[in-house]
C-alpha cells in the first residue's frame, strides 16, 4: 500500500519588543477530549481546557484552579482542575515571547498590561460517562469568562465576555447512529503553543498542527469568537470574522489543509482571531474544536545593526541517498509542505539545515530554534520505541 506522508515545516524569528496595548485578562484559549478506549476506564471520556490569560502586573489571577464546563450533553455541568497549578504564586506556566534582549523583560507581572506577557492555565476533568447520540447541531461544550481583552483593534465593543467552545456530533455506521457510551471519538489537539506578538512589515507564517488520535482528516476554516453561547461578536469594518487580521488589501490566508496562517501585517494593534477545526471520518463531521488566540502587531519592530530589514533564516531539506525522496509542494512560489510517497512500514529519513548570518539589534548572533511537533514523535525525540500513535516513533537527531 503506497501512502504520502506530508511534513509542514514553519519558522518564525521575534526580534522584538512588543507593541503596547491595552489589555484585560482572558485573552484565549482550546476546548477539547479524550476517549479512553483500553484500560480499567474504557469507554469513558476527559475533557480538557487551555486557557490563556494577559500576565502583567495587577492583573487578576483568572479563571482559578476549579472551573465548570458548561454543555447541553447528558454529563450537563463538567467540573475541571487546574493541572498545572505549582503554588499561590506560580498558577501556570509562562508562556511570553521572548524577544532578543537577554533577560527578556516579556515576563509575567514584569511588564504592564498589554504588552505580551501571556500565561497559559491547563484544566482537565475526570473521567465521564457521557451516553446516548447528539442531536444534528451536536453537544456544545463551553466555558465563559466576562474577562476579554479591552482596546483589541477589530471588536466591538473591545472588551467583554469570551466564550470557548468545542462541538461533538453523532457518527452513523452503517445506517446505525453510535452511542458515545462506546467512545468512538478523541477530538483534534494542538501541538503548537500560540504566538502572539509579530511584527509589521514582514511575511509571517503560524503553523497551528492540530493532531487527531483516530486519524480523522482534518479541516480548517475561520470562525467568528463568542461572546456568549450562539452570540458572535460584533466586528469592526473593514474586519470581519473570515478577514481579522490586517494584510493590506487581501485577507491573511489560511490554508484549509495545513492550517497555516500567513501574513504580511500592515497595521500594529491587537487582534482577535478564532480558527474552527473540524475532524471528518467517513465522509462525516465528527467534532469541532475552535481555538481563540489574540495577535498583537507591533509596528515599530527594530532593524538589525546595519539598518538592513531582518529576514527569515533560510532552510533547506535535503534527501538522503537510499531512503526516499522528499519533495517540496509549492503553490504560487511558495512551498506549503513536504511530502514523500512510500510503502506502509517504510522508513523515511532526511536532512534539515538552517542558516542565519544577521545579527540581532544588540550585535548578538541570532538564535535558530528547531522544535519538532507532531503524534508520530517518540519521547524523548531520540525514542523509536514509546511516546508517539504507533511505533516505532520518528525521531530527531542533531547533526
Amino acid at each position: 500500500m503506497m501512502r504520502t506522508i506530508r511534513f509542514l515545516l514553519a519558522t518564525a524569528l521575534l526580534i522584538s519588543s512588543v507593541q503596547r496595548a491595552e489589555a484585560s485578562h482572558a485573552y484565549g484559549g482550546e476546548i477539547t477530549w479524550k476517549c479512553f478506549t483500553s484500560g480499567p476506564n474504557a469507554g469513558k471520556f476527559k475533557f480538557y481546557m487551555r486557557f490563556y490569560r494577559d500576565c502583567g502586573t495587577n492583573n487578576a489571577d483568572i479563571p482559578g484552579q476549579s472551573i465548570t464546563l458548561n454543555s447541553n450533553s447528558p454529563a450537563g455541568q463538567i467540573p475541571m482542575t487546574q493541572t498545572n497549578y505549582v503554588s499561590t504564586s506560580v498558577t501556570g506556566t509562562d508562556v511570553s515571547p521572548t524577544c532578543y534582549l537577554t533577560p527578556s523583560p516579556i515576563r509575567c507581572n514584569q511588564v504592564a498590561t498589554g504588552n505580551g506577557a501571556i500565561q497559559e492555565k491547563l484544566y482537565e476533568s475526570g473521567f465521564i460517562t457521557l451516553s446516548g447520540t447528539p442531536p444534528p447541531t451536536g453537544w456544545v461544550f463551553s466555558y465563559m469568562e466576562n474577562a476579554r481583552p479591552s482596546g483589541l483593534t477589530n471588536l466591538s465593543p473591545s472588551s467583554g465576555t469570551l466564550t470557548l467552545r468545542a462541538v461533538m456530533y453523532p457518527y452513523t455506521v452503517n445506517g446505525n447512529v453510535q452511542n458515545t457510551g462506546t467512545c468512538y471519538d478523541s477530538s483534534p489537539r494542538f501541538l503548537e503553543p500560540p504566538k502572539t506578538v509579530i511584527c509589521t512589515g514582514y511575511e509571517y507564517t503560524y503553523a497551528q498542527f492540530s493532531f487527531d488520535d483516530e486519524l480523522d482528516s482534518v479541516a480548517y476554516e475561520w470562525a467568528p469568537t463568542w461572546t456568549s453561547v450562539n452570540a458572535p461578536a460584533v466586528y469592526i469594518a473593514p474586519y470581519t470574522f473570515s478577514n481579522p487580521l490586517p494584510n493590506g488589501a487581501t485577507p491573511a490566508q489560511l490554508n484549509n489543509i495545513t492550517g497555516n496562517i500567513t501574513l504580511t501585517p500592515s497595521a500594529g494593534g491587537s487582534y482577535v482571531t478564532c480558527v474552527k477545526v473540524e475532524a471528518w471520518r467517513c465522509g462525516q463531521l465528527i467534532s469541532e474544536v475552535f481555538r481563540d488566540i489574540p495577535m498583537a502587531i507591533n509596528p515599530s519592530c527594530p532593524s538589525t545593526p546595519n539598518g538592513t530589514p531582518n529576514t527569515p533564516p533560510t532552510l533547506a531539506v535535503t534527501n538522503i541517498p537510499g531512503f526516499p525522496q522528499v519533495v517540496p509542494v509549492v503553490q504560487a512560489g511558495d512551498t506549503l509542505y513536504y511530502e514523500a510517497n512510500v510503502f506502509a512500514g517504510q522508513q523515511v529519513k532526511f536532512n534539515l539545515v538552517s542558516q542565519d548570518p544577521q545579527l540581532l539589534p544588540n550585535f548578538l548572533p541570532q538564535t535558530i530554534g528547531f522544535v519538532p511537533s507532531g503524534g508520530q514523535f517518540g519521547i524523548p525525540l531520540s525514542n523509536p520505541n514509546t511516546g508517539c500513535l504507533n511505533p516505532p516513533c520518528a525521531t530527531v537527531t542533531p547533526v
